[in-house]
């Protein structure tokens, strides 16, 4: 959810949001664990430790941080957050599988970079979904001036399948 920007508004929302997934898991029955997701998962988190050399966390980490930074600043354009998704989408093509950790720190900040990227994905995508600027949201679209039009006071939702099925 959007906040302010200080740690009291993540705190209170994330745990929220923990006491409403854990009273959907005590409502739910056991569901099947899928085996080959869980060994998809495994690979996919384990892969830097198998490779002694290519793309440290802290590179990848500022990539994504710089993407961000030129492409979905303060002012946004529909133009700068399709490049953003395009140079998001050329570091998890080309570096990501270059991505590699010597111990289990390294890894863990390599896990870390992998969410953060997602985390960038979701970000560009919800800001070109909004075609309106919120003062309350601290969000400016240059292509779209008009601030807090009231059909546009609404979250945006979005769907990681649809994100990644534009890939």
């Amino acid at each position: 959810m959007f906040s302010h920007g200080d740690h009291s508004y993540a705190a209170s929302t994330g745990r929220y949001a923990g006491r409403k997934a854990a009273a959907y898991a005590r409502q739910t029955s056991e569901s099947r664990i899928s085996r080959d997701q869980v060994t998809l998962e495994k690979s996919r988190i384990y892969a830097p430790l198998k490779r002694s050399d290519g793309i440290d966390w802290k590179e990848l980490n500022a990539g994504i941080a710089r993407t961000m930074q030129y492409f979905c600043s303060e002012f946004k354009t529909e133009s700068l957050l399709n490049m953003g998704l395009d140079s998001l989408k050329e570091i998890e093509e080309v570096f990501v599988p270059r991505l590699f950790a010597l111990d289990p720190h390294k890894l863990m900040r390599s896990i870390e970079d992998l969410s953060l990227l997602a985390h960038g994905q979701v970000i560009l995508n919800a800001s070109l979904a909004r075609k309106a600027s919120s003062q309350l949201l601290n969000f400016f679209r240059i292509d779209y001036p008009e601030v807090d039009l009231p059909d546009w006071n609404k979250f945006v939702t979005v769907d990681w399948r649809i994100i990644r099925s534009r890939w």
